[in-house]
């Protein structure tokens, strides 16, 4: 689900009182889910968090511009979608 649709303060309380388990969490109501109180569970995975690591985002943005580049010579980026 999309972050805000779960109840985050509702899950929190069952992980920590281990009325459920473990979760794995992907989608947040506010990013990064490092500055959420989550984050400090030990029964808590989250999917996405490699993508908000420096050189994650750096690696990112040298993907768009070589992308762009690509483009611009005429050359069809490799994530672009043609429908």
């Amino acid at each position: 689900a999309r972050g805000g649709i779960v109840d985050e303060s509702a899950l929190y309380g069952a992980l920590t009182a281990r009325h459920i388990s473990g979760a794995v969490l992907d989608a947040f109501s506010q990013e990064p889910p490092s500055s959420m109180p989550f984050a400090a569970l030990p029964n808590v995975l989250f999917r996405r968090m490699s993508r908000f690591t420096e050189e994650a985002l750096e690696k990112m943005s040298r993907i768009a511009v070589d992308q762009v580049f690509q483009f611009l010579d005429g050359e069809r980026p490799m994530h672009m979608n043609l429908r």
